[in-house]
């Protein structure tokens, strides 16, 4: 049994006349302005390469980090008394600090590791400062035999060298260092 659609000359179902054409106008302004299109991708791309190559740029930006480290050596003792003599007493200062993200401590023999991260907006400048003063106010309860205080420093990759060099060969120092100085400049 053959159904209607099936026969080549079987009239088709009328449709309203809602679904007769349906168009979608920036398709249809696309497709009879062709050229004004071609001419107004063409001009996009010329000023967007303009604006690419306008662009200031750095081989080397300056990058730095929103964290801050507290470095503290405590010769001659075991990780869990590094721990408990000093990362927690440190740690429990830096709570204070305001902007603070996340802190993580690393406590190995004979060194302790703390590491603050601030938020993204912070200047680094003033939280280095906020961590020395909390780091100040926490060395009350470290052990007085530390041979030196904690270091807060953060990370700058601006001070860290791009290319090193070593220079050497079968020539007297003196000569050596004359050719590093050359190199240097």
């Amino acid at each position: 049994m053959a159904t209607i659609l099936d026969t080549p000359d079987a009239p088709r179902p009328e449709r309203g006349d809602d679904d007769q054409k349906r168009t979608f106008g920036i398709t249809e302004l696309a497709v009879g302005n062709a050229t004004s299109v071609f001419l107004l991708t063409l001009m996009i791309f010329l000023f967007g390469l303009g604006a690419y190559s306008s662009i200031p740029k750095e081989q080397f930006p300056e990058v730095s980090l929103p964290t801050v480290f507290v470095n503290t050596p405590y010769p001659g003792n075991s990780a869990e008394d590094i721990e408990n003599l000093v990362t927690r007493p440190i740690e429990r200062e830096l709570q204070s600090v305001t902007g603070i993200k996340n802190i993580t401590s690393s406590s190995v023999q004979d060194f302790s590791v703390v590491i603050a991260e601030f938020n993204s907006g912070e200047d680094i400048d003033e939280a280095v400062d906020r961590v020395k003063d909390a780091v100040d106010k926490a060395k009350s309860e470290l052990p007085n035999d530390l041979p030196s205080d904690p270091l807060v420093q953060d990370v700058n990759f601006a001070e860290i060298p791009v290319v090193t060099v070593n220079v050497a060969g079968d020539f007297p120092n003196d000569v050596l260092l004359d050719y590093a100085e050359e190199f240097e400049e």
